[in-house]
């Protein structure tokens, strides 16, 4: 599951206008579309589907071993991956709607690469589908793949420092 910190951290690194354009983000559970677009002529919308264990998660779930004084460290953990959906609608007529979706997905495009890496692991993304004619509202989605790593640390004092007696 992704962590409340790694969402956050995708959510305020999303651009959030294009020119002199601005664009309202927010996630698609909570965002009212059409409410939206009465006051910007930009609605982003994201969620996150189909998190799973990733085949690059070690076998024993450790990541790394660390020294901390007489302690020894342990990261364990599994890599996920998930689905970044991303839906942009615009208000307007047909053709400034259209044209103002392209301009922040061509904005998206260069947060995709250049910006979220710097969050989160990108593995590629989908194609980029047009929805307009199957709604009133004209819309484009992308999907993003993503990976990244849940971890926990485990703290166990080093054999030098265990006390210990023997009877012989």
């Amino acid at each position: 599951m992704i962590t409340d910190t790694l969402k956050q951290a995708i959510f305020v690194s999303l651009p959030k206008s294009v020119g002199n354009l601005t664009a309202n983000v927010e996630y698609a559970d909570t965002c009212d579309v059409n409410k939206v677009l009465k006051s910007a002529p930009i609605a982003v919308t994201i969620r996150y589907f189909g998190e799973v264990t990733d085949s690059t998660t070690p076998a024993n779930r450790l990541y790394l071993i660390e020294r901390d004084g007489d302690n020894i460290i342990e990261t364990r953990g599994e890599t996920e991956r998930a689905t970044l959906s991303i839906s942009i609608f615009a208000a307007g007529n047909t053709h400034t709607a259209r044209k103002n979706i392209d301009s922040y997905l061509s904005e998206l495009m260069v947060w995709y690469m250049r910006d979220l890496p710097q969050i989160v692991q990108v593995t590629g993304r989908g194609g980029i589908t047009d929805l307009s004619d199957l709604e009133t509202t004209p819309r484009k989605d992308v999907d993003i793949f993503i990976r990244y790593k849940l971890t926990y640390l485990t703290s166990t004092p080093a054999v030098s420092s265990a006390q210990h007696t023997l009877n012989l």
